[in-house]
């Protein structure tokens, strides 16, 4: 990663973190996502400004260089069962993959998580 002027050591490790979140859930390769259209659904927990702007444009840059596309949504209020209601937004798009900032324990996600696997 190239150094910018003026990032934290935190602001670099986040948007490491927001390129990792879509890369390695998906293991795909460009080439793979020249073949058909692949789209990831990044469930934030903020609208993209500071911290989490650099999640988001993380997960964009990374989505741009696995040649997919990447969508950014958040819910109005930092809450369990909003951010549940986005989740569930992504999992009706057929979002080939759905990356989440996650600001509780994972069993608070376990009702939504097993339904995305019938669908």
């Amino acid at each position: 990663m190239q150094k910018t002027p003026g990032l934290s050591k935190l602001t670099e490790a986040a948007l490491i973190l927001g390129a990792a979140m879509i890369a390695f859930p998906v293991s795909i390769s460009p080439a793979m996502a020249q073949d058909q259209s692949i789209s990831i659904y990044f469930v934030g927990c903020a609208a993209p400004t500071g911290f989490h702007g650099y999640l988001a444009r993380g997960a964009e840059e990374a989505g741009k260089n696995l040649g997919v596309n990447v969508t950014y949504i958040y819910p109005d209020q930092l809450t369990i069962p909003n951010q549940v209601q986005k989740i569930e937004e992504a999992i009706a798009a057929k979002a080939n993959g759905i990356a989440v900032c996650a600001f509780v324990k994972d069993d608070a996600y376990a009702e939504v998580a097993a339904r995305s696997k019938r669908t």
